[in-house]
């Protein structure tokens, strides 16, 4: 059987955040697609995150230092393999405010 690449278990999502203003984000994400994943990449609400993308590689993370309200919204990544791109994993990143 033949897919794009798809986040296959619940420990390879990336997880809902809820942080304070300043803190630092980390989301991590693994898919599976067959043939194998040839690309990973990160977005922010739809949009790529310039340089947040990785050749080759099993497990994808991205980190956001520095947090700011601007910074609250859907993060997600997805997977590329031959046959296309495949289905976003989104998480959520929530900022706490005083």
């Amino acid at each position: 059987l033949s897919d794009r690449p798809v986040v296959q278990f619940s420990a390879d999502h990336p997880k809902n955040l809820s942080l304070e203003e300043g803190s630092t984000a980390i989301f991590t994400c693994k898919t599976i697609g067959n043939p194998p994943t040839h690309t990973h990449k990160w977005q922010f609400n739809g949009k790529d995150i310039e340089g947040e993308s990785c050749r080759g590689c099993l497990t994808i993370t991205y980190t956001k230092r520095s947090l700011s309200l601007s910074d609250a919204g859907w993060y997600s990544c997805t997977g590329t393999n031959i046959l296309g791109e495949g289905p976003p994993a989104r998480a959520q990143l929530l900022l706490k405010c005083e």
